[in-house]
């Protein structure tokens, strides 16, 4: 995706920030250099430029990368080497405030030319632990000192590359925050107010309560908490397999698209790996998991056909981080967050009998309905036979 201003900084009310007016989406990847977008007026302390571009997600727990190319320039010849030139990405939401959180920052050295250069940044994100939302990119560049009457100018940005060899789609159950469980469970008694049960350490009990939790369930039925994963084919290296998100639980039955029609799905079978050798005559086709890594069997010709692998994992749950963060349980699940909470803040205020009682008895009725709704469901038994 290549985008090119089609107006100057200087024209936007907010200076120093850009947003998709200023940018047109074109298909040549030839310069243009005859439309800019400068960073803040010549003087102004740091200056910045954030080019928002709200079709670049990275999922949580993807792997892959994105490169990004981007054509810039100095407004004039500097007298000494810029303080900083830095590029990373930021969530769209924190584009247009003083110093974003920045991921996979890089900072571009020996950059000063007054002629347009271009300039290419990869970022690899398998390490990525954030969560799914579009994503802008944050430039900053800084003159020195001796230099702030310069700024910095940049002609065009391009988006390559930017594919994620696993895809994960985490599912949406409930619409539940942290905030609503904090404050139904501080209403259970006196002494759970902010002073003495902050937010910050209520998160981080939350936090752990739902790897505790999402653990629990895996073990009852692990489709609740389910997150499909996406494997894009071919792979990169065969050989190499794909390698997972962290995860507790990966379900049975793996979906193969064809290239030539995403719309027909075939399952291959998930075979334990100490029985592989026994698998290539039962299955034909099938894939397996050693530590972290997930293999295709026999060569990569054999898997030509198809453009993507879907499986059903369960996910270790992100940290919560801020209040209005999203809980994985669905809404009917309030209760085991709010029992949970409500006893690990009865025994840090030393509290104990009746209302310790009630509140393990929150989570207990929450773990008797997931397991009543699994032995609820209809299931048969598939045989399995050679001949493919």
């Amino acid at each position: 995706m290549l985008v090119r201003p089609v107006a100057d900084i200087a024209s936007f009310p907010a200076p120093g920030w850009t947003t998709a007016p200023l940018w047109d989406v074109v298909n040549s990847e030839e310069p243009d250099d005859t439309t800019f977008i400068t960073a803040l007026a010549p003087g102004a302390q740091d200056p910045q430029v954030a080019l928002q571009i709200g079709d670049l997600e990275i999922p949580y727990g993807a792997t892959g990368q994105v490169t990004l190319r981007i054509r810039m320039r100095w407004s004039a010849a500097l007298t000494a080497a810029p303080a900083t030139v830095r590029v990373g990405l930021s969530p769209a939401s924190l584009l247009g405030v003083t110093d974003p959180v920045l991921a996979f920052e890089r900072s571009l050295v020996g950059f000063s030319g007054t002629d347009f250069d271009t300039m290419e940044i990869t970022f690899q994100f398998e390490d990525w632990a954030g969560d799914a939302s579009a994503y802008g990119v944050y430039l900053e560049m800084t003159p020195d000192a001796a230099d702030v009457t310069q700024f910095g100018e940049v002609s065009w940005l391009e988006v390559e590359s930017n594919l994620a060899a696993v895809v994960v789609g985490t599912s949406k159950l409930g619409t539940t925050t942290a905030q609503q469980v904090i404050t139904e469970a501080r209403d259970h008694h006196p002494s759970f107010e902010k002073r003495a049960q902050p937010n910050g350490t209520l998160l981080r009990l939350l936090s752990s309560y739902q790897r505790e939790i999402t653990a629990k369930i895996a073990r009852v039925n692990p489709a609740l908490v389910s997150s499909p994963v996406t494997c894009t084919l071919p792979l990169a290296d065969f050989d190499d397999g794909i390698t997972l998100p962290s995860h507790s639980y990966l379900l049975p039955g793996v979906e193969a698209r064809l290239a030539s029609d995403t719309d027909v799905v075939e399952t291959v079978e998930l075979v334990n790996l100490t029985l592989r050798k026994e698998g290539s005559q039962m299955f034909g086709r099938y894939v397996y998991l050693q530590g972290n890594k997930l293999f295709l069997s026999g060569r990569a010709e054999n898997w030509g056909s198809y453009a993507s692998l879907t499986l059903q994992m369960v996910l270790v749950p992100k940290e919560l981080t801020r209040l209005d963060d999203v809980l994985v349980l669905p809404d009917w699940g309030m209760d085991a967050y709010v029992g949970s909470l409500v006893t690990k803040m009865a025994v840090r205020s030393g509290l104990d009998g009746t209302l310790l009682s009630q509140a393990r008895a929150m989570e207990q009725e929450f773990l008797d309905t997931v397991a009543q709704q699994k032995s609820a469901e209809t299931s048969h038994t598939r045989d399995v036979f050679g001949g493919f």
